[in-house]
């Protein structure tokens, strides 16, 4: 009897235990997911050069005017773009005669962008610069003001190179250098046979990626990460449940201000993947960190959302398809480590929900 009541007591005990250590955390958050194909759109500005030899310009100051650029397009992937762009070209000045004469140019290319950084790099999620060179067909209209209005229409090429420097997730700095031949057939002294005269255009600007998907999820955690992943809008559950307790967590770490992956990292996420493989109906939520010990809110923000990008991408290089990843970047506001092992908020963590 004595024996009996031994073996129950065990049982209640472990039952308790088990209740307490299998505290569910449910929580719901919208997820930005960012694409790598995405919908854009530029704005640019800048000075403009061209051989406007039919309003008797001769110095290079006299040929120097602005340019405004408009640009909407569509990245197909990390390589290819397509973009349609308007741009308005104003040059005026006076002539010998002492009338004034202004000329106006009304241009839209259809261009293809081609990045030369992860042509010859290969694809990074986190990558801040990249380089592009473009080239395309341009159609117009000229208007000239001289003591005598004419207009043409005119058409021709342009190519150019372009620098983009990724400033957030869906924001960029541009610098764009072109150079292009249209014709004239109002008046080209240059080359009679052709009637083909040059333009050339320094801009800066910026961009805007649109496309990118908001969603909601919903994912698990054990209690032994309630209390520092899930700090805002959450529902503690208590409850004896088996199904998330057997889910496995894997977590990568990161060098300081670095967001590449290591080793370590690099068979976590293996890992994580074969596991995914195994079990189809699964799904993993990536959490992004930095440690709040060093750099600047901005800087860490910046950190924890392209770590937790960098292990999407190699979760998806590694088969698992993206409609089963989401990424939720904490920045430094939440450190899943205590302060004595600091460093290791420096991190991602991979929870897997069903």
């Amino acid at each position: 009897m004595k024996k009996i009541f031994v073996f129950l007591a065990a049982i209640a005990m472990s039952v308790a235990t088990f209740a307490e250590d299998t505290v569910v955390t449910v929580k719901n958050e919208n997820v930005y997911v960012a694409p790598k194909s995405a919908w854009f759109m530029s704005l640019m500005g800048g000075l403009y050069h061209g051989e406007n030899d039919n309003l008797g310009f001769g110095t290079f100051k006299d040929n120097l005017g602005g340019v405004g650029t408009l640009e909407f397009g569509y990245r197909f992937n990390p390589y290819i773009s397509l973009a349609l762009d308007g741009q308005y070209r104003r040059v005026g000045s006076f002539l010998n005669s002492g009338d004034y004469a202004g000329l106006n140019l009304m241009t839209s290319t259809f261009k293809m962008y081609w990045d030369l950084t992860n042509t010859i790099g290969g694809y990074k999620a986190d990558r801040k610069h990249h380089f592009y060179v473009y080239g395309g067909f341009v159609a117009g209209f000229t208007y000239l003001r001289q003591p005598v209005d004419r207009h043409d229409y005119s058409y021709g090429f342009r190519a150019g190179f372009q620098y983009e420097l990724m400033l957030k997730r869906s924001w960029a700095f541009l610098v764009d250098a072109s150079y292009g031949m249209m014709t004239d057939d109002m008046d080209c002294n240059r080359d009679p046979y052709t009637k083909m005269e040059k333009l050339v255009d320094l801009q800066v600007g910026i961009r805007k990626y649109f496309g990118t998907q908001r969603k909601t999820a919903k994912y698990y955690s054990t209690e032994s990460y309630t209390n520092y992943i899930t700090r805002r809008d959450t529902t503690v559950v208590k409850q004896v449940v088996e199904v998330p307790q057997s889910l496995p967590i894997y977590t990568c770490f990161f060098t300081i201000n670095k967001t590449d992956l290591n080793e370590a990292s690099q068979a976590s996420v293996k890992q994580c993947a074969d596991y995914m493989k195994q079990h189809s109906d699964k799904k993993v939520t990536i959490f992004g960190y930095a440690d709040k010990n060093t750099g600047t809110a901005r800087r860490n923000a910046w950190l924890a959302s392209h770590r937790a990008l960098a292990v999407k991408e190699a979760l998806i290089a590694e088969g698992i398809s993206e409609d089963r990843i989401s990424t939720f970047d904490e920045g430094a506001s939440v450190q899943p480590f205590p302060e004595a092992v600091y460093e290791k908020n420096r991190s991602t963590i991979m929870l897997i929900s069903e």
